[in-house]
């Protein structure tokens, strides 16, 4: 709404004889001949099948979403002890877990890491990895 390149409008246009709102969200789509956002997966499938213009935020949410692969080298804050001896944590802005063996002594700062392996879990996707050779020599020193 405070975009000025987007135009918004509110709309309290009643569908009686539509029972669900599902139908009363894609009947007023059609109607105004607008783009339909929804994070639902069902009503966007219906929305496709009615050819009316769908985005489904969370399908783009997931297009958009950084693959990170092994062998890649980022930088990362390490916030908190993992559960084995020696090991740090750290998370990426999606909220992906990121365990960094023998990093330890490094929680509370941010250090540059090389992913060792991807694991994929119930809960998401879980990265290991092992700390840069630069951030292995500072922690060397400080150590």
């Amino acid at each position: 709404q405070q975009n000025p390149r987007i135009e918004t409008r509110l709309n309290d246009t009643d569908y009686p004889m539509e029972s669900g709102v599902d139908g009363k969200l894609l009947r007023l789509t059609q109607e105004l001949s607008a783009k339909l956002f929804t994070t639902d997966f069902n009503l966007s499938k219906i929305a496709e099948l009615q050819n009316i213009a769908c985005v489904n935020l969370a399908q783009l949410a997931l297009a958009l979403k950084p693959m990170i692969l092994a062998g890649e080298v980022m930088q990362l804050k390490l916030v908190r002890e993992g559960r084995e001896r020696g090991q740090a944590v750290g998370h990426l802005p999606d909220g992906g877990l990121v365990v960094v063996n023998q990093a330890h002594s490094l929680i509370g700062q941010t250090t540059l890491i090389r992913v060792s392996s991807v694991h994929q879990t119930g809960a998401g996707v879980m990265f290991f990895a092992e700390l840069h050779d630069s951030a292995m020599q500072y922690r060397d020193r400080a150590a």
